[in-house]
């Protein structure tokens, strides 16, 4: 018999977000965190109605009832209760989002709860000393494996012999990208747009609010959240080649500061789309893609 699976309900990401703050007293230790890959949680979730409501109406040109990039901010939550728990040792507020890999297999049944299996599949100490954690996140309905969600963090380790503060994604995106020069367009983000995405996802980490609580962790303006990126592409995916995003591939190699003019470049051939700055022609974003 198989053993049976004990599911926690997946606490709200209000509340993880403040137990989050507590955990600023943590010092990063010197040692790896053995007990990474032993991770093993189990939690039943549902899609909230209003919430995802909201987050259509911030992208309306998503064409999915649940669109793919939503499901990871319930995946954020899975996250944040791992690492809000006593025996995970990092500051939750010093990890840093490298790269997100998310893949629909089924729809999901709306009228059925989710049941997601969470564990950490990578961890590792980079060449400049970093610690990189991949958390994996499948999701289940009566037993069956309808999406999953790998994303990669990184945490500056300062304890980890002096630690460094480079932040390239591992991500496969990075490698061997073609030229993509089929459709562009120039996107303009708000100085506000981190505020408006963390009320339709619940993000509220301080980061991507307003320039004083940026300056607070060290950057000089508000900065985008990565998965705001995400959603921004996969609206433009959609809305120009006319199919839903099933399967997504996203590296974050610098971050969009707010306000900020964007450049969007995607061919639909090699399923490749790259957010590129205005100045420099660099790179922000990295994106490899499945629509059907």
């Amino acid at each position: 018999m198989k053993p049976v699976i004990t599911r926690q309900k997946l606490p709200p990401i209000g509340q993880l977000l403040r137990h989050s703050l507590k955990t600023l007293r943590r010092q990063t230790p010197s040692e790896f965190w053995q007990g990474a890959t032993a991770v093993s949680q189990h939690y039943k979730a549902t899609v909230d109605a209003a919430r995802l409501q909201k987050y259509k109406h911030m992208f309306n040109g998503l064409l999915a009832e649940v669109p793919l990039n939503y499901y990871y901010l319930l995946a954020q939550r899975a996250h944040l209760h791992v690492c809000t728990q006593k025996n995970y040792p990092y500051p939750v507020l010093g990890m840093v989002h490298c790269s997100n890999e998310i893949s629909c297999y089924q729809t999901p049944e709306s009228d059925l709860p989710l049941d997601l299996d969470v564990s950490v599949i990578g961890s590792e100490i980079d060449q400049r000393n970093n610690i990189r954690l991949t958390f994996k996140v499948d999701f289940l309905q009566q037993g069956q494996l309808l999406v999953c969600c790998m994303s990669e963090y990184l945490i500056k380790a300062q304890g980890l012999n002096g630690g460094g503060v480079g932040v390239k994604a591992k991500s496969s995106a990075n490698h061997n990208m073609p030229s993509v020069d089929k459709i562009s367009a120039t996107q303009q983000y708000k100085a506000n747009m981190g505020i408006k995405y963390a009320r339709v996802s619940g993000d509220f980490n301080p980061i991507h609010l307003y320039r004083f609580s940026a300056k607070l962790f060290g950057f000089k303006r508000p900065i985008l959240h990565g998965m705001c990126l995400a959603a921004c592409a996969q609206e433009f995916i959609e809305m120009n080649f006319g199919n839903p995003v099933v399967s997504m591939n996203i590296a974050f190699m610098r971050p969009v500061f707010l306000p900020s003019a964007v450049k969007i470049v995607a061919d639909s051939e090699q399923g490749v789309l790259q957010f590129k700055s205005h100045i420099g022609n660099k790179t922000h974003a990295q994106v490899r893609f499945t629509a059907v």
